[in-house]
């Protein structure tokens, strides 16, 4: 084994191409959009509502709509919770309003002056959360930040029907991002449900649904919970696939979600992904070539430095912690599957790779 300063673009930038949809056709079968009534295109924002556009290099530009509260305006030095929202198929499009017409968007048009968040609408051009779709999300999470006074430590997330797949899955590969997920009348990815043990999670879904099947949230909540997680389930008995109005009508839900707050510096991280790289609160993590299962890392900081990772299918992974819950300048000791990759002095972000014909190296360098 050997360790590397070393790092590259591919390891270390936003890796999100990389998708689940290999490994979905079990529970995406629970999905019926055959009853989707046509969409028709709205005009004009709710009062209260501003609209954006997001440049993508890549990909254009994107139009999103975002709530601000009155108060926003008048509390000058307040950091407000944000609230993402992922509509459902419906609302698939570039206008950039439709999003705000159903679900979330009626609820706080009914009460402007009594919702405490920052709201941002985003809109899929395509269908499901993934690849393009999914790195647009959090290029426009970034952009409302770097826009209004959000306090990072509650950005929440919620969706509905194909948003509430989208609220699972992003929920899963980004567990460092979000404080708690709402997902409702969705399904979960059952393999990657270990990322939200410690996630707190609101499920709503209604047990007449024949569009999402009521099994897809009543399996994710059984699964998380034999897991050592601890998810809310409200399931509504006479109600089938909108459940998202009795659900956002639900007055206990934005105190609970006001409530959480991100885990922020985690002393573990346990971390199952697909093929592939992603970067996951202090660790880029990087999956053996062309894995067909998913790989699997699990990362402790000890109080005395000792850093212990045990992993599977993992090809190389980068400590990036700046202060918290490694510091720089600290003495570490790092062993990987048992084996000792590095003792010494921690000097900022490191890749570890293994190495076959040398020995393991104790120094590092400095960032430049």
């Amino acid at each position: 084994m050997r360790t590397e300063r070393r790092l590259t673009v591919a390891l270390l930038a936003w890796m999100c191409l990389v998708t689940l949809a290999p490994r979905t056709c079990a529970w995406q079968s629970l999905v019926d959009d055959s009853a989707q009534p046509a969409a028709t295109v709205p005009t004009a924002l709710p009062r209260g509502f501003f609209q954006h556009t997001l440049e993508l290099p890549e990909d254009g530009p994107r139009k999103y709509a975002v709530y601000i509260p009155p108060q926003y305006f008048t509390e000058a030095d307040h950091q407000w919770p944000l609230l993402v929202v992922l509509h459902g198929s419906g609302e698939i499009g570039a206008d950039g309003i439709s999003p705000t017409q159903v679900g979330m968007g009626p609820y706080i048009s009914g009460r402007p002056k009594r919702f405490p968040f920052i709201a941002v609408f985003p809109q899929a051009h395509a269908m499901w959360y993934r690849g393009k779709e999914e790195i647009a999300i959090y290029q426009t999470i970034e952009a409302v930040c770097r826009e209004y006074r959000v306090d990072r430590e509650r950005i929440y997330l919620t969706g509905f029907s194909m948003g509430g797949f989208g609220t699972w899955e992003l929920g899963i590969r980004r567990p460092d991002l979000f404080a708690a997920l709402v997902p409702i009348c969705g399904a979960a990815p059952m393999d990657y449900l270990g990322n939200l043990v410690n996630m707190p999670v609101w499920v709503f879904h209604g047990a007449k649904d024949s569009n999402v099947k009521v099994e897809g949230s009543r399996d994710a909540v059984a699964r998380l919970k034999s897991l050592g997680g601890s998810p809310h389930y409200t399931e509504f008995p006479q109600i089938a696939h909108n459940s998202w109005d009795t659900a956002y009508h639900t007055p206990a839900l934005y105190k609970w979600m006001l409530a959480q707050r991100r885990t922020a510096h985690p002393k573990t991280i346990d971390y199952t992904f697909p093929s592939g790289a992603i970067q996951v609160w202090w660790l880029a993590i990087e999956s053996e070539p062309n894995r067909k299962s998913p790989a699997h890392i699990r990362a402790t900081v000890k109080d005395d430095g000792e850093v212990i990772v045990e992993s599977e299918g993992v090809a190389s992974f980068a400590i990036l912690s700046k202060s918290e819950p490694i510091k720089v300048g600290q003495d570490v000791l790092v062993k990987w599957n048992g084996a000792v990759v590095f003792k010494g002095r921690y000097e900022g972000p490191m890749v570890v790779r293994p190495n076959r014909d040398a020995a393991p190296a104790a120094k590092t360098t400095s960032t430049p």
